[in-house]
Order: C-alpha cells, then structure tokens, then sequence
C-alpha cells in the first residue's frame, strides 16, 4: 500500500504538470496563424481517439527487447535492453502513455478558451511593447484559469483512477513489476481480485476516496 501511495504521488508530479504544459503549448502554437493549423488538429487528436489496448501494444514494440528504442540506441553504438522488465523503468512508460494519449484532449479544451480570449487585447499589448511572455503572463494565463483548474482536476482525476487497459496489459500478473508500478487505484483492484483481506482492500478504497476529496479541495482553495 505504501508503494502504491508513492507510485501514485511520483504519477502526479510528472504526468499532470507535463500533461498541462504540453496542452497548452501546442494549443498556442495551433492558435497561431501557421498554415495547416486544421490538418495538425486532426492529427494531434488521434492519439484520443486510439484505444489503450492499441496503444498499449504500440509501447510494447517500441520498448521491447527488439524494439524502435533499442534500434534507435543501436544507431550509436548503445546497447539496449527490454525496458518493459526493468522495475525502474516501467512506471515512466506508463506515465509517456498516458501523457500522449490524453494531451490531445486537452489540447483540444485550451484551444476553445484561447479562442475566446480577444484577438484586440493582444493587439493592444503589442502596440504598448509587450514581450509574448508578458502576454502569456498577463493576458493567456489570467484568461484561462478556470480553465486550467478545470483540467487540472481531470487531470488528477484520471491519475488517481488509473487506465487498466495499460496497467494490466502492460504489468500483467508479473510479480517483480507489481511493486514499482502498482498507483492507489490497481493495487485496490489487484487486492480485491487476489487477497482474502477484504478490510485491507476496503480501507486503501476509503484512504483513496479521502485523498481524492482532499485534493479537489486544495485545488479550489
């Protein structure tokens, strides 16, 4: 439980931050007035649109034994290795999994409420001398908050459920891979399916809905 507790802290302080950032900077860019921004929103978006056994399976030939990662290391004379079996290394495949099949639906949101920030507001801020950093501090940012707190909480969201599409076919029942990529939300099933602990099981539920409510609350001050 312990280990689940920390796996799930350790996925939030990566994949939330970097799952925003990366939303918001490609909606940026596709808000912009470069050519073919409608064809990069199609594309962007079909991550969202693949199934997590697809995508699961996608990760597994790329981080396999014979895998684009190890050809690609191979080129400059690194040898590789199976990251799917490497205990320090699972947990971070399933966090690039989830930031790449989800950033595009956030991206989506951030695009619509960049869209409804007036164009004339940026206009003016660049007739006053504004540096883009100041638009993004004092206009983008101030304009999107509830925004962003809202994704943010679907963010956290998603993390504390977990994905067992990408959990479970990628770990399985590989016991040596249990305790380093175990979050709150599979240990719980994992010990509800396995254990004969129901109170055990009931409780790391209870301790989860808590921490849950907890962060919700933090997250609207």
């Amino acid at each position: 439980l312990i280990a689940a507790f920390f796996n799930t802290l350790k996925y939030v302080a990566i994949v939330v931050p970097i799952q925003t950032f990366l939303a918001m900077l490609i909606a940026s860019v596709l808000n912009s007035n470069i050519k073919g921004k409608n064809t990069f929103r199609i594309i962007y978006f079909l991550p969202t649109l693949t199934s997590s056994s697809a995508l699961t399976l996608i990760f597994m030939f790329m981080f396999n034994q014979e895998g684009l990662i190890n050809m690609f290391l191979k080129v400059f004379g690194v040898q590789g290795k199976n990251w799917l079996d490497d205990v320090d290394f699972v947990l971070k495949v399933i966090m690039a999994m989830n930031i790449w099949s989800t950033v595009p639906f956030f991206m989506t949101i951030y695009l619509a409420g960049l869209q409804d920030v007036p164009a004339t507001q940026y206009e003016a801020a660049s007739i006053d001398g504004a540096s883009i950093w100041q638009k993004i501090r004092y206009i983008t940012l101030p304009s999107l908050k509830p925004t962003i707190m809202i994704m943010v909480l679907l963010a956290l969201g998603n993390v504390f459920r977990g994905d067992f599409g990408m959990f479970y076919q990628l770990v399985g029942s590989n016991q040596l891979l249990l305790k380093s990529s175990d979050i709150l939300d599979t240990y719980i099933y994992r010990m509800l399916t396995t254990s004969p602990n129901v109170g055990l099981t009931a409780a790391a539920g209870l301790y989860q809905s808590v921490l849950c409510f907890v962060t919700i609350l933090v997250a609207n001050g």
